[in-house]
This record gives structure tokens, C-alpha cells and sequence, in this order.
């Protein structure tokens, strides 16, 4: 058991097999690509449970997706404005 919640908006390579890509961009399963500015950074991407406490891994994941849409360039409208 843990007291983490894991699952529910998957990280995934397509729609197909989950929610999220590897920056933690939702996918747009309509229009095909992600949503622009809607992103999942927390337990809820990781597949599956974790043999050891998940705390450190969720940690890393969130912070790499942050760093990604901090850095991203589509997103400095939204880094930029009353939106952080």
C-alpha cells in the first residue's frame, strides 16, 4: 500500500496508451498534439506503483515537467502573465 496516488493520467509516448507525453503536456486526442498550457505534474502520471516510497520519484518527474514548460517558448505568455 501507499498513501500516493499513482495513475489515472499516465505519462505515455501517444494517446493510445495514456494521458500525458514526457513533459507532462496533455494530449489533444481531437486535434492530435497537446492542449497549449494544460499540463499534469504530479503522482498521477507515474504507470504503475513503486516498489520504494514514490516521494523522490514524483519529486523529480514534477520538477523535470516545470523545468520543461518554464523553458518552453510556447509557454512564455503564460510564464510571463498573471497566470503564475
Amino acid at each position: 500500500l501507499t498513501a500516493h496516488p499513482l495513475g489515472g493520467a499516465c505519462l505515455s509516448e501517444d494517446p493510445d496508451q495514456g494521458v500525458v507525453d514526457h513533459l507532462g503536456r496533455v494530449f489533444d486526442c481531437k486535434k492530435g498534439g497537446v492542449h497549449k498550457g494544460l499540463y499534469v505534474a504530479d503522482g498521477s502520471v507515474i504507470p504503475s506503483y513503486l516498489i520504494a516510497n514514490p516521494l523522490l520519484t514524483i519529486s523529480a518527474v514534477s520538477e523535470r515537467i516545470a523545468d520543461g514548460f518554464v523553458n518552453d517558448p510556447g509557454n512564455q505568455d503564460l510564464v510571463e502573465g498573471d497566470c503564475i
